[in-house]
Parts: structure tokens; sequence; C-alpha cells
């Protein structure tokens, strides 16, 4: 019989393994690929049988890089490393692009909208016309 040695599930740690798998929205199995070990383990790792190791975490941030490692470790910092330089830039620039191409597919839809709103308004009182014509 093998003789297993009892660990001290480290709670705080595995609250943050939680937090980091519903931020990436991802399931165990793919946390697990991520990680480069199994779903099981991750599910063993939730549960406080196994360890969350400081190579685990690095192997998520060599995988994943937004992930900061030190945070799963320790808790400290971000748990999503911020933008760097003018990454951070871009990102602003690219979002207000995507802003502003949504505004004028919006704006189209609009039009679209008032155009059909007038066309059937048009047809409405068309068909009016012709009902009433035929009353008489």
């Amino acid at each position: 019989m093998k003789n297993q040695q009892s660990i001290e599930p480290d709670f705080a740690k595995i609250a943050r393994l939680k937090a980091l798998i519903d931020a990436l929205n991802v399931s165990q199995a793919e946390f697990g690929r991520i990680g480069e070990t199994s779903a099981t383990l991750v599910g063993n790792m939730l549960k406080g049988t196994r360890s969350i190791t400081d190579n685990f975490a690095h192997a998520i941030e060599r995988n994943y890089n937004k992930v900061n490692a030190a945070w799963l470790i320790t808790g400290e910092g971000e748990m999503i490393k911020p933008p760097v330089g003018d990454n951070e830039g871009a990102l602003v620039e690219e979002l207000r692009k995507e802003n502003a191409r949504l505004l004028s597919e919006l704006r189209h839809t609009l039009e679209l909208l008032e155009i059909r709103t007038k066309s059937d308004e048009l047809h409405t009182n068309m068909l009016r016309d012709v009902l009433g014509k035929q009353k008489e």
C-alpha cells in the first residue's frame, strides 16, 4: 500500500485558481492544456488534494501570456497583466475605430428603419384610400 502524504490545502490559492478559470471562461480540460497538465489534475487542485505548484502557474503564464503567475502563486499584483507600453495605445485606437464603425452601422440601420417606416405609412395610406373608394 502506497504511503500518500497529506497536503494542507491553500484555500486562498485555490480560490485564485477558480477565479482565473472563471475569468478566462475556459473548461477545466482547456485550462489543463494551457497549464500543460490534465483536467483531472486541475480538478484535484481545485479540491485541494493536489498542490498548485509554481511550475504549473508559470506554465499557465507561458502559454497564456496575459496571466500573471505571481498573482496565482502569492496573490500579489493583478490577475491579468496590464498591456505594455504602445500596446495600450494601439488597443485604445483599435477600440475607437471599432466604436466608430459600430456607430456608423447603427446610424445606417436607423436610416433604413426610418425609410421602412415611411414606406409602411405610405402603403397603409394607399390601402385605406383603396378600401375607402371600394365602400363608396
